[in-house]
């Protein structure tokens, strides 16, 4: 951002485009932002389908001595949970693009910086 002479002109979209998603994760309110649209897109997209995943699991195998109690086929949300707590997070910068006003935080730090 040091190469930018006015610095009054510039959008909160310009400044956007410049923040790293590892400056996002820096920052507090924009983090907790990245890992709710995270965990969102995770419920609505694949949560159900490893909970399937693991109710298939437990129709096909279950028996004295893998997933032999009755209880154990109420556990896929679990399994889901287990499931997300392991993968690599990817996160989406684009909802601060779409939603400048989500980053007024960071972007606030940004033109102190300035």
């Amino acid at each position: 951002m040091s190469d930018i002479e006015d610095y009054e002109d510039i959008s909160k979209e310009e400044i956007i485009k410049m923040i790293t998603v590892e400056e996002f994760l820096e920052n507090k309110k924009t983090r907790e932002i990245l890992e709710e649209e995270h965990f969102f897109k995770y419920e609505i997209q694949l949560e159900k389908k490893i909970e399937n995943i693991f109710d298939d699991f437990y129709n096909e195998f279950n028996s004295n001595k893998f997933l032999s109690s009755r209880e154990a086929k109420y556990c896929g949300l679990a399994f889901s949970s287990l499931v997300y707590n392991h993968i690599d997070k990817n996160y989406d910068i684009a909802i601060f693009r779409d939603c400048p006003e989500l980053a007024n935080s960071i972007i606030k730090e940004k033109m102190q910086e300035i």
